[in-house]
C-alpha cells in the first residue's frame, strides 16, 4: 500500500510539473484570469514536492525505490502527455491531487 500510493503521487506530482514546464512558454497554452495563480503555484509547488518526496522515500522505502520511482514516473509522465495533450490542465489538476497523495503518504509512513 505505501510504494502503491507513493508512486502514483510522484506521478501525478511529475505530470503536473512535466505540463507546467510544456505549456510555461507558450502564451496560447497558458490558463489567464483567476487560473493564473493556481497554475504558477502548481508548477512550482511540483517541482518542491518531488523533491520531498524523493527525500522522504529513503526513510519510508526501501533505497532503490525513490530513484527508480522518481525516473519511471517523470518518463511515464513524458509519456502520457505526449499521447494526451491537455494544455494546462495536468497543472491545475494533478498538483492538488499531488498533494493529497503525499499527505497520505506520510501519515501512511510515519503514523
Amino acid at each position: 500500500m505505501l510504494s502503491e500510493v507513493y508512486v502514483v503521487t510522484l506521478f501525478l506530482a511529475s505530470l503536473a510539473n512535466y505540463d507546467y514546464y510544456k505549456t510555461s512558454g507558450s502564451i496560447g497554452l497558458r490558463p489567464f484570469g483567476i487560473l493564473e495563480l493556481p497554475y504558477e503555484l502548481a508548477g512550482f509547488g511540483a517541482w518542491i514536492l518531488i523533491a520531498l518526496l524523493f527525500v522522504a522515500g529513503f526513510f519510508a522505502l526501501p533505497w532503490w525505490v525513490p530513484p527508480l520511482a522518481v525516473f519511471g514516473c517523470a518518463g511515464f509522465a513524458g509519456y502520457v502527455y505526449w499521447r494526451v495533450p491537455l494544455s494546462a490542465t495536468y497543472a491545475i489538476v494533478g498538483f492538488p491531487l499531488a498533494v493529497i497523495g503525499a499527505i497520505a503518504f506520510v501519515a501512511i509512513a510515519f503514523f
